[in-house]
């Protein structure tokens, strides 16, 4: 009775340009030998790599995979950036809570409008309130911010929210004037999205083969 053989294997190492760029085991392709997926001819492939005479410890697949320094570059400068704007949001957020939090809110009338030219020649009304205070005392207060054409009428009543310890920097409740307290909060949540984004990017094309 004869014994059985063996069927042998054949490995071959693929190259491009002196460079090892994937094996095969019996003309099945792979593309390092620690892809393969059987223990005996992983092994056998790794040790006929490492015996290759221009063998540097990489295959060409894995000198194509050298991450791409300009992507490193851009996505650092990206991170940073978004760092930047998160920090600014937080900040910027923290300052508006604050504000809203030492504030009270009270009935008040528009008693008069002052108008006002910038250095542009532009006109602006600014309206100026009354309101009750919280020791009972009335308070007239000339609103920092004006519009063209004036937003309010001499007798209309509103709404003004002040610190206490500020009276004079009393504001008008209205949309656009809330609106306008978390303007930089917005403009730095959209940046952080973005450049995060675009730091995403640049890391994944980090990855990517040069």
């Amino acid at each position: 009775m004869s014994k059985k053989e063996t069927p042998r294997k054949k490995y071959t190492l693929v190259m491009e340009d002196d460079e090892i760029v994937g094996v095969e085991v019996n003309g099945r392709a792979y593309a390092l030998a620690d892809s393969i997926p059987d223990e005996d001819d992983r092994a056998k492939m790794q040790l006929l790599v490492e015996n290759w005479p221009g063998y540097t410890g990489k295959t060409g697949k894995d000198r194509d995979k050298a991450p791409d320094p300009i992507s490193r570059i851009v996505f650092f400068v990206f991170l940073g950036v978004a760092l930047l704007m998160l920090t600014i949001l937080i900040i910027s957020t923290a300052s508006v809570v604050r504000l809203l939090a030492s504030e009270v809110q009270a009935p008040a009338r528009v008693i008069n409008l002052i108008n006002r030219t910038n250095d542009s020649g532009q006109i602006y009304s600014y309206p100026v309130v009354e309101f009750q205070l919280q020791s009972g005392a009335a308070q007239t207060v000339t609103v920092s911010t004006g519009n063209w054409p004036p937003a309010y009428q001499v007798g209309e009543p509103v709404f003004v929210a002040y610190n206490p310890q500020k009276v004079l920097d009393a504001r008008l409740i209205s949309g656009s004037g809330s609106i306008g307290l978390w303007t930089l909060p917005l403009i730095m949540g959209v940046l952080f999205v973005a450049f995060s984004i675009a730091a995403g990017f640049a890391w994944w094309l980090e990855r990517q083969p040069v």
